[in-house]
């Protein structure tokens, strides 16, 4: 009995061993499949983390890359594999030609791309404010504009020039033409431009001269002053050089001026229309200055720029002064 009882009591030890083994290997077991599992949920995480990143990083390349548009929501390039899914769009605005403005929204891609897409036909007299090449963006605005050109010739004239001659040897004031002046004719020919069918601007292509003008040449009397033999300062209008002969009472000139006046020294017989009656002049040259005289006198031998001095003396005198160069300035009143 007491071997029996040993050896339950061995038994019941032995079976109780073995259940216990059995649980903390159950235990173990559980433990390394949570392990694992943690594993594997940190792999993921780590994975997803990595791929946003990248993506970031890659979407920060692009749109550095391409600084001349802006997306919309959501702000990742339509490039990207990851998130192909979205398709980015710029809205922007096309007016062609002058008409009505037309909005649209599209994916990023170069302007030519879209408006061949939207059939809109471009040729040689149209201007687009953007290269077909530019990548469109948003708030972009196209304008596509019509130009065309008309030749237009315009004839006008050319004015006259006038050239003033300043002479002393016409009475002070007066204006003499010499030369008549005519005007020229021009034609000008104009390139005018037209946007939309609108004036626009205009440049000159060409001009050509038809017909010259013609200057006109004027004298004009201006007189001025001299100093006499008697140290004084005289203001004159004009003055003439001229051929000057003498007469008096030896010659058997008459006492009496065609003026009505005594023939006296002091008076000169002139030619009217070139010294006035009248007139008070200056009379010198290199023979004699006769100074200030008046003009009071004429003769029937007396014409154009010559004079008559009266004087006083013999025939042998008179004969001495024979035919004298001389200068007669007309003074002003």
């Amino acid at each position: 009995m007491q071997v029996q009882n040993n050896l339950k009591k061995y038994e019941l030890y032995s079976n109780r061993s073995s259940g216990t083994q059995i649980s903390r290997l159950r235990e173990r077991r559980s433990g390394k499949k949570l392990l694992v599992s943690l594993l594997i949920l940190l792999s993921v995480v780590l994975l997803v983390a990595t791929v946003i990143a990248a993506n970031i990083a890659f979407d920060n390349t692009v749109m550095a890359a391409t600084p001349d548009y802006s997306l919309n929501s959501p702000e990742y390039s339509s490039y990207n594999s990851v998130f192909s899914g979205f398709k980015p769009t710029v809205t922007f605005s096309v007016i062609d030609r002058g008409g009505d403005k037309l909005i649209l929204s599209t994916e990023s891609v170069e302007l030519g791309e879209i408006l061949e897409d939207k059939e809109i036909v471009l040729d040689d007299t149209c201007v687009v404010n953007h290269s077909l090449d530019t990548v469109v963006y948003d708030g972009m605005e196209v304008i596509i504009d019509s130009i065309t050109y008309e030749e237009v010739v315009v004839d006008s004239v050319i004015p006259y020039e006038t050239t003033t001659i300043e002479l002393q040897t016409i009475p002070k004031g007066t204006k003499k033409v010499i030369t008549k002046g005519a005007e020229g004719a021009l034609s000008s020919t104009y390139k005018k431009k037209y946007i939309n069918g609108v004036y626009d601007s205009e440049e000159l292509v060409a001009q050509v001269t038809s017909l010259d003008p013609v200057t006109e040449v004027v004298e004009v009397g201006v007189g001025g002053t001299f100093v006499g033999k008697d140290g004084k300062t005289y203001s004159y209008s004009y003055y003439v050089d001229v051929q000057a002969t003498c007469y008096g009472k030896a010659d058997g000139s008459g006492d009496i001026t065609f003026c009505g006046t005594p023939a006296r020294v002091g008076v000169i017989a002139v030619d009217p229309r070139v010294i006035p009656l009248w007139s008070t002049c200056y009379v010198t040259g290199p023979y004699k200055d006769i100074g200030v005289v008046s003009a009071e006198d004429t003769g029937s031998a007396i014409k154009g720029n010559i004079i008559d001095v009266y004087m006083e003396g013999t025939l042998e005198d008179l004969f001495a002064f024979g035919r004298r160069n001389m200068r007669v300035y007309v003074l002003e009143k």
